[in-house]
């Protein structure tokens, strides 16, 4: 089976690329923290343990650095001098 080449990567799709996986990364630390340290707040019986709320944070933490880690990998265009 012949498979079609694909075309080579521009560095538009490159920080398209990037943006979309540091959006999600966020995504999933916001999602965490709202699971397990806002919802508790909202009802008593959601109630997660000490070690949850802990390794949570962590992850959450994790998942931010991890996104701004990302951000940074955008290829920046050289600017031309205005007149």
């Amino acid at each position: 089976m012949n498979w079609t080449k694909r075309p080579p990567l521009s560095a538009k799709h490159i920080e398209e690329r990037l943006k979309l996986a540091a959006s999600g990364l966020q995504a999933v630390a916001l999602t965490l923290l709202a699971g397990v340290i806002l919802a508790p707040a909202l009802n008593a019986s959601l109630n997660a343990p000490l070690w949850a709320k802990l390794i949570t944070g962590f992850v959450a933490g994790s998942c931010e650095v991890a996104a701004f880690l990302l951000l940074a990998y955008i290829p920046v265009s050289p600017r031309e001098p205005k007149p």
